[in-house]
C-alpha cells in the first residue's frame, strides 16, 4: 500500500513540475505554438529550426524548449510525436518565398523585388507574400538594407507614405517616420508639384526621396 502511495505521490510530483516548467517556459520563452494546426499560417525556415527527438508529447516539447536559450517557439507533430523548435523569432507567413532569395536580419527577412512598380502595387504585392513594404526603422536595419542592395544598381521603394496627411510620413504599420531613423537627402520631402506621397530610396545617394506614387520602381518586401 506504502509503495502505491509513493508511486502516486512521485507521479503527481513529476506531473506538477512538467505543467510549471510547461508553464514558466511559455511565460518566459515566448512559446506561442504547442502543434501545427496553431500556427495561424505561421512556419519557421528550415535553417532556423532545432530538431529534438521523436516521441515527445507536447509537454515535453514545450519543456525541451524552454530549456534552450535560442528557442522561440515549437511544432509538435502528433503523427510522429516529433518536437521542432524554433530558433529565435525567425517566423514568416508559409507563403511567403523563404527559400526564393529571402535574406534574414535579426528577426525579420528581406526580399529584393526585380520587377518594377508603382508604389501601390509594389505594397499590394509585398501583402501577396505575407510581408509589406519595408520599413527603416534604426542605423542598423538602415545598414543592413544596403548591404543587401550594394551588388544592385536601381533605387527601390520604402513603405513610407504621407497620402492621408501631408507631411506626416507614417510606415505601414502606423508608426511616424518621424519617430525613427530618417536618412532624407537633404531639402527632402519636398511634396513637388503637390504629387509626391511615397519614399523611395535613390541609388547611388542611397538617400530617400518623396516622388509621385504613380512613378514605378523595384523594391523590398519585409516579412515578420
Amino acid at each position: 500500500m506504502q509503495k502505491n502511495q509513493f508511486r502516486f505521490c512521485l507521479y503527481c510530483f513529476v506531473s506538477c513540475v512538467s505543467f510549471v516548467v510547461t508553464v514558466s517556459g511559455n511565460d518566459n520563452k515566448n512559446l506561442k505554438f504547442t502543434k501545427e494546426t496553431d500556427l495561424d499560417s505561421y512556419t519557421c525556415p528550415g535553417q532556423h529550426a532545432l530538431y529534438f527527438k521523436d516521441n515527445l508529447s507536447i509537454s515535453q516539447c514545450l519543456a525541451t524548449c524552454a530549456d534552450s536559450e535560442v528557442c522561440f517557439g515549437v511544432f509538435h507533430r502528433q503523427e510522429s510525436s516529433r518536437c521542432i523548435g524554433c530558433r529565435d523569432k525567425f517566423l514568416t507567413r508559409r507563403n511567403a518565398p523563404i527559400l526564393l532569395g529571402t535574406t534574414f536580419y535579426r528577426r525579420r527577412s528581406y526580399l529584393v523585388v526585380t520587377n518594377a512598380k508603382t508604389w501601390t502595387d509594389a505594397k499590394n504585392h509585398c501583402l501577396e507574400l505575407g510581408g509589406y513594404l519595408v520599413d527603416i526603422k534604426s542605423p542598423a536595419e538602415n545598414a543592413f538594407i544596403e548591404k543587401l542592395l550594394e551588388s544592385v544598381n536601381f533605387d527601390v521603394w520604402l513603405g513610407a507614405t504621407d497620402m492621408e496627411n501631408e507631411g506626416v510620413f507614417i510606415w505601414q504599420d502606423g508608426s511616424n517616420v518621424n519617430n525613427y531613423f530618417q536618412n532624407w537627402k537633404d531639402g527632402e520631402p519636398t511634396n513637388s508639384g503637390g504629387i509626391e506621397h511615397c519614399v523611395v530610396r535613390v541609388n547611388p545617394t542611397r538617400k530617400w526621396y518623396d516622388v509621385s506614387c504613380g512613378r514605378t520602381y523595384r523594391s523590398v518586401c519585409e516579412f515578420d
